[in-house]
């Protein structure tokens, strides 16, 4: 008996202990489950706020690689134009007005320059004649010209502009003399304050920065604006180092030099130039989100836990926390500057938030009555029908953009982001959907692609002859090769050749070699209009005319209108005999397509290119034609001779 009392006092204090342990490991385990979601929902808000300044990084690099490339484009043009043209006065004068229409077109440039081998101003973009006595011969860009061969584009640190006092950022290029040597720059300079209001379209957040940097960590320009801090270099700083010079793009965490804030901060070099694009969002901000959901979560938790003690306590707490919730909600509908709104499926609203109002000019009241429909663009409700459907097929979440009509009649750009409210009766769903303005960022959006669509018109176009390019050429007769075969059409190539065009250069020279060349490009341009016509230069003086669902006869008479045009420009040639003037022979192919194993588009050339040195070997000036017969399904057939010769004595 007095064993079994010991033994009874030896087990409770033990039993007791797990008691207390299991209670322990219990409460532990669920801070523990509470905890690891709460940390990887952390990880998740700043994977997702890095995306967020990782892909406005790269829109705004892409921004910022047009904007140069397009001086650079322009710097070319007038680099072209100074060899073509030399650097007379009467020149000058020509270059002045072709540098003032590319300024005033160009809204990013605050000038365009010229400068001497010894760094005085020859012209520039503004009005009025350059004062003698102004030199940059003492400027970083000008000094790297200088002692630099190449013609590439150089862009360099931000300066202040002698001419405008503003800031601005130096894109430059070198033009040598006729022998070789360095004949002076040509400058365009990009306003930074034109850069600055660009940025102040997007928005970091309270405290977020926008920040472009040159690739040796020179500042160029920021949002928000701190003037005091364009020029300052950050090379020596810690976040400049995450900015390897190997590194194309990165997202890092650092603690800002300029202002002490803690930021998280995506970077993305430029391509093709030494720039970098820096957005970066407070961490406090990044992470507000997540604190609330944090402290919210944890209080449930330690809720949870102490209702494992006391049930009722446990009850009561959560009815305090959904109470919490819910005024946190209400609160965050009623003050948030996006617009929140709940509304059925038939287009009925029930619930619109305080700043709908602000937004779209519609009262709470009006907005309740009014039927959906009738305040969105008519072109994009069938777009909002598709997102509508999809919530309703059972999709958790919709993103939709489409123009809303304000009650003035103005349109705004939204994105509204629907979700089906639970436990809403299935015949007449309920959907709640966060409206925001994103009208200024469809306006970026819209101006990024305008730049492209011009740059792309550019890739396409030889720049000396103002017609399409080889590549274009070789596009098109893929493209009218296929259609023709498709369409059981013919399809009719013309190539040109300016007759002894060498000993034009010779006694002429190249610079009024290529003038002859842009010359008959116009002739041949005006003889061959149709709409479906395309005229491309297909290698030095040889030009190509790509003429669809045109048989052998249409070819031949136009092929006959372009020599003919051309013989009239009456461009003088003392070594073309026996005309005396600048003629050209022609070469002419038709085919008609049919179905082969292989692609046959070159046998048009082919075919083209032997009628053109029949033309050559015949005396020049004239054309020669051949076609194809139904057979040939566009490959070669033994040569079959001319079927269309004009000669001209």
């Amino acid at each position: 008996m007095a064993a079994k009392r010991l033994l009874h006092r030896l087990l409770r204090p033990q039993i007791h202990s797990r008691v207390v342990l299991f209670v322990a490991l219990a409460c532990l385990l669920g801070m523990a489950l509470e905890g690891w979601p709460l940390w990887q929902a952390r990880d998740t808000a700043i994977r997702e706020d890095k995306t967020e300044t990782s892909n406005l990084a790269r829109s705004l690099a892409q921004h910022a690689h047009d904007v140069v490339k397009i001086s650079e484009t322009v710097l070319d043009g007038l680099r072209q134009r100074i060899m073509a043209d030399g650097l007379a006065p009467e020149s000058l004068g020509r270059l002045h007005d072709s540098m003032t229409g590319s300024a005033d077109r160009l809204p990013m440039l605050d000038g365009l320059f010229v400068y001497d081998a010894a760094g005085h101003w020859l012209v520039n973009s503004r009005p009025g004649t350059p004062d003698p006595s102004l030199n940059n011969a003492d400027r970083a860009y000008f000094q790297y010209h200088r002692t630099h061969d190449d013609l590439a584009v150089h862009v360099d640190r931000t300066i202040r502009s002698r001419s405008g006092g503003g800031w601005i950022l130096p894109v430059s290029m070198r033009f040598n003399r006729p022998d070789g040597s360095f004949g002076g720059v040509i400058l365009a300079t990009v306003s930074v304050d034109f850069l600055q209001r660009f940025y102040q379209a997007f928005d970091p957040g309270a405290g977020g920065a926008i920040t472009l940097l040159s690739a040796q960590g020179i500042i160029i320009a920021r949002h928000p604006v701190d003037e005091k801090s364009i020029g300052v270099d950050v090379s020596d700083r810690p976040i400049f180092r995450q900015i390897g010079p190997g590194i194309t793009a990165n997202t890092f965490q650092y603690l800002s030099s300029i202002d002490k804030i803690a930021r998280f901060g995506s970077m993305h070099r430029v391509a093709d130039y030494p720039l970098v694009v820096l957005v970066s969002h407070s961490t406090v901000e990044a992470l507000a989100d997540w604190w609330s959901d944090a402290i919210r979560y944890l209080t449930i938790g330690c809720i949870a836990a102490a209702s494992f003690i006391f049930l009722g306590i446990r009850m009561a707490e959560q009815i305090r926390v959904r109470e919490e919730a819910e005024r946190r909600y209400r609160l965050l509908a009623e003050y948030s500057s996006d617009a929140i709104l709940c509304a059925t499926m038939s287009g009925h609203r029930v619930y619109v938030s305080p700043s709908f109002a602000s937004l779209t000019g519609w009262s709470e009241a009006e907005s309740l009555r009014i039927h959906w429909t009738a305040m969105v663009h008519p072109e994009d409700r069938d777009g909002l029908d598709a997102a509508l459907t999809a919530l309703k097929d059972g999709a958790d979440q919709v993103t939709a953009t489409y123009r809303y009509i304000r009650k003035d009649g103005s349109l705004l750009w939204v994105e509204s982001n629907m979700q089906i409210v639970p436990g809403t009766d299935a015949d007449e769903r309920q959907f709640v959907a966060n409206m925001r303005d994103i009208t200024q960022r469809k306006a970026a959006e819209d101006a990024v692609v305008v730049l492209n669509a011009v740059l792309a018109a550019q890739a396409r176009t030889d720049s000396l002859m103002g017609i399409a390019n080889r590549r274009r050429f070789d596009e098109a007769l893929e493209h009218e090769w296929a259609r023709a075969l498709r369409t059981g059409s013919t399809l009719s190539l013309l190539m040109i050749d300016v007759d002894r065009f060498k000993l034009y250069n010779d006694r002429y020279g190249h610079q009024q070699g290529d003038l002859c060349l842009k010359a008959i490009a116009d002739a041949v341009a005006q003889a061959a209009r149709r709409p479906g016509d395309l005229v491309a230069r297909y290698g030095g003086e040889e030009i190509g005319v790509l003429l669809p669902e045109t048989d052998a006869d249409g070819a031949s008479e136009i092929a006959e209108r372009v020599r003919a045009s051309i013989e009239a420009s009456a461009i003088e040639h003392r070594d073309s005999v026996p005309w005396g003037i600048v003629t050209a022979s022609l070469g002419a192919a038709t085919l008609k397509p049919i179905a082969t194993d292989e692609p046959a588009a070159a046998s048009l050339v082919e075919l083209a290119d032997r009628a053109l040195y029949q033309a050559k070997r015949a005396g020049r000036n004239q054309v020669v034609a051949f076609a194809s017969t139904p057979r040939t399904s566009g490959t070669l057939l033994p040569d079959p001779g001319p079927r269309h010769k004009v000669s001209r004595a």
